[in-house]
């Protein structure tokens, strides 16, 4: 539909933001709303709210990005972003001046997110066998990447389906969405619901 829907504390929903198609959600230290927009001809991340705040974080015109899936902003305000066809990472420098990409062939990364102490990046691959984790550093480069949690959802029959950097896939785990809670539990959505592990990687 191209929006943005807000729900309240009464559950009442109302558009809060229109003309956008954007799957990555997050806000910075200063209270932004940032997005991501795969509008036709309009792909990039972007400062969205306040109004009379907007601004361009980085667009097609930006050395790396290809165009973003999902993200996670950190309390320095750098922003994390998976793109699938990439099979890669990003990260916005948090003074928005600039992006690198900090993670590379993950065959389909797709939701991501940060631990509590922002001292683990989790990143979902909807075509791989293992949701990942990843040791972020200081400048926001990542480190020691591991598998964090088998998925318990691989789908072999699935394989081929959607292209790659060059690869046809061999399995499907419909790993989505990602989010973790003020205990540090990560929950991954996934083909056959929501499905949570232990911040060791145990499923609960």
């Amino acid at each position: 539909a191209r929006r943005l829907t807000r729900i309240d504390k009464d559950d009442k929903l109302s558009t809060y933001f229109e003309n956008i198609q954007s799957g990555g959600l997050g806000f910075d230290p200063k209270g932004r709303m940032i997005a991501n927009d795969n509008t036709p001809g309009k792909q990039g991340i972007y400062v969205v709210r306040p109004k009379g705040a907007e601004t361009t974080l980085v667009d097609r015109k930006t050395q790396g990005f290809m165009g973003a899936n999902d993200l996670v902003v950190d309390k320095k305000g750098g922003v994390y972003f998976t793109q699938p066809e990439q099979a890669n990472v990003g990260y916005i420098l948090p003074d928005g001046k600039g992006m690198k990409i900090v993670a590379e062939n993950v065959t389909r990364p797709n939701g991501i997110t940060l631990s509590p102490d922002e001292k683990i990046l989790y990143v979902n691959d909807s075509r791989g066998e293992y949701l990942l984790a990843y040791d972020v550093q200081a400048d926001g480069s990542v480190t020691n990447r591991r598998n964090f949690a088998k998925y318990d959802q691989i789908n072999t029959s699935a394989a081929g389906g959607d292209v790659g950097p060059g690869l046809r896939y061999s399995v499907t785990s419909c790993a989505d969405g990602l989010a973790v809670d003020n205990e540090g539990r990560v929950y991954n959505a996934g083909c056959t619901g929501i499905q949570v592990y232990s911040p060791q990687g145990r499923h609960l």
